[in-house]
């Protein structure tokens, strides 16, 4: 688009991954569980305002139901809310609480100074500015736990929110507002250090209402 001078938005209209087995219809769809869509959710939505794609529609709220005339294929699976009409089951996935939770965090952001502050060694860092203070979008694609220092803080604390809830499935969240685990961690000298482990992207803002720094930095050591 840049080399034919083309300026336009970009839209990605049917982003989607699945859970469950679908059929392979020839591609091969490997099981994946309602957790592993839940954090492929959030980082295929971070990754893609970071990247500025201006708009992104999950393909579809409810799951369907033979699509295309294939019963259990890979559109099937890709809904946040389970069909009845498959198998009686109208739960909530996973996904839908962790959309739930990405929206109320970064609703306010503004998506014109989205700033990606790591892309290397498979670790994402991502901050996000809002009215009430910024917000940090967080994973880890090692193996391996990564500790990672913010430093130029001004709160004497912040609060670390796994963006899916600590539960296996959808259908076992009771409550949402204590489904998803959190931590909060002091600060000393404007610096705290969290643990970034393979199992769920975070959320890292401040944990009390002050005036955010200008600048916070980040260095991750492995």
């Amino acid at each position: 688009m840049n080399a034919n001078n083309i300026n336009a938005e970009i839209w990605i209209t049917e982003m989607s991954t699945y859970s469950g087995d679908p059929v392979d219809t020839p591609v091969v769809n490997p099981s994946q569980t309602e957790r592993q869509q839940a954090i492929e959710l959030v980082k295929r939505y971070v990754y893609s305002l970071s990247a500025q794609i201006k708009k992104v529609f999950w393909v579809k709220m409810t799951e369907w139901y033979n699509f295309s005339q294939i019963t259990n294929g890979f559109y099937d699976n890709t809904g946040i809310v389970n069909n009845p009409q498959a198998d009686g089951d109208s739960s909530k996935k996973l996904a839908y609480y962790e959309y739930k939770k990405m929206v109320e965090k970064l609703q306010s952001a503004d998506w014109n100074t989205i700033q990606t502050v790591q892309e290397s060694g498979d670790v994402y860092v991502y901050k996000f500015s809002r009215p009430s203070g910024p917000v940090w979008v967080a994973w880890n694609d090692n193996a391996q736990t990564i500790h990672a220092t913010i430093s130029g803080l001004a709160s004497n604390a912040i609060l670390v929110s796994d963006a899916v809830p600590y539960s296996s499935s959808g259908s076992q969240v009771s409550n949402y507002a204590t489904a998803f685990s959190t931590q909060t961690l002091m600060s000393s000298g404007g610096q705290a250090t969290i643990t970034l482990t393979s199992a769920t992207p975070v959320f890292i803002e401040y944990s009390i209402d002050i005036t955010p720094p200008s600048a916070p930095t980040w260095v991750t050591v492995i």
